[in-house]
């Protein structure tokens, strides 16, 4: 098969390009939600080449992630895709093809395509209330890094480990819900300590929150933390918290935490609650004092803890890559 790599311009420009390549290509699968209905509609004007799309994010119909709440997909007018978008005015009149595109091939278009593989239940179900056939979706997740393992690299520094340690690894901004981490600190008792690794745009804010609380010293901020480094992060932490507000489509960093057998503690939105399965329990999202009752309520019992460890590794065999690349090949062949 033949790849090809299109960024954004003109969305039905490349419908010639499509059709140039059609003889010599057996299937395409398209990586980038936004061109799933370009190749839908290329299906709709009579292309004979079957087309999968991969579901790994919500660009297909919407403008800012940040505002995705588990309602706004529903009414995702043409209004609400300009005025989400938190470009200023002049890149919006720029942007205004993008918008008519969008409102105007989906879900039309989208559900010409053959197939649509979303990364998690909570993508297919989105993309199934946002107008996209139900039948046409099937869930293929992500797979785990074999590659990801601890080596001879050591951080420099770590801090304080002692204790009961929670851990975050992840981008600082206010969709990640990372303050209601931060926050669930004053409900937990003195030995237990919230480690983490990241860097965004909210980091210095929360650091003064910290600055400020008299638990202050039960979070550290450890900044950025290079990849070689982050499996001694998992391999000293005994839970992984995963407290974003906003759904994401799926959460690499869950799947490294259960590679290391870190039982994970999720918010109640998007794919990591899936992710985990039972390795771990869920939250109320913005809720730190139900986070902090999740932590006690798995760190209190130790045969509770150590089931739930035994869990991630059996877990983690449904994202192995063999496994995952099978369930693809197979959806390819039935297509051919």
């Amino acid at each position: 098969m033949n790849e090809r790599d299109w960024t954004y311009e003109a969305p039905f420009g490349l419908l010639d390009e499509i059709r140039s390549i059609e003889p010599e290509t057996d299937l395409f699968h398209v990586f980038a939600p936004w061109l799933v209905p370009l190749f839908g509609y290329y299906r709709y004007l009579g292309g004979d080449t079957p087309v999968v799309g991969r579901l790994n994010g919500y660009t297909m119909f919407c403008t800012n992630d940040k505002l995705m709440n588990g309602e706004c997909h529903k009414h995702c007018s043409l209004s609400n895709k300009i005025n989400h978008d938190n470009s200023d005015l002049g890149k919006k009149m720029v942007k205004l093809p993008k918008y008519l595109y969008m409102d105007l091939s989906f879900p039309k278009f989208g559900n010409e395509v053959d197939k649509l593989f979303a990364q998690s239940p909570t993508v297919e179900k989105y993309y199934s209330e946002a107008g996209i056939d139900a039948d046409r979706v099937t869930v293929i997740s992500n797979f785990y890094n074999e590659q990801f393992h601890s080596g001879s690299y050591s951080p420099p520094s770590m801090g304080d480990w002692d204790g009961f340690n929670l851990l975050y690894v992840g981008r600082i901004e206010e969709e990640k819900g990372v303050d209601t981490l931060v926050d669930s600190a004053n409900y937990l008792p003195d030995d237990y300590h919230i480690h983490i690794a990241g860097d965004g745009s909210m980091l210095d804010e929360l650091k003064r929150t910290v600055d400020e609380e008299a638990n202050g010293s039960s979070v550290t901020f450890h900044g950025w933390v290079d990849r070689d480094a982050l499996p001694s992060f998992y391999d000293n932490a005994e839970v992984f918290v995963h407290p974003s507000r906003w759904p994401e489509p799926s959460g690499r960093a869950v799947l490294e935490a259960l590679q290391y057998d870190c039982p994970i503690i999720a918010s109640d939105i998007g794919g990591p609650q899936w992710i985990k399965g039972e390795a771990g329990s869920v939250f109320e999202r913005n809720n730190p004092e139900d986070l902090s009752s999740k932590v006690l309520e798995i760190s209190s019992n130790a045969e509770k803890y150590d089931a739930k460890v035994q869990q991630c590794s059996e877990r983690l065999e449904y994202f192995a890559p063999d496994r995952i690349l099978n369930e693809l090949e197979n959806e390819y062949t039935a297509l051919r």
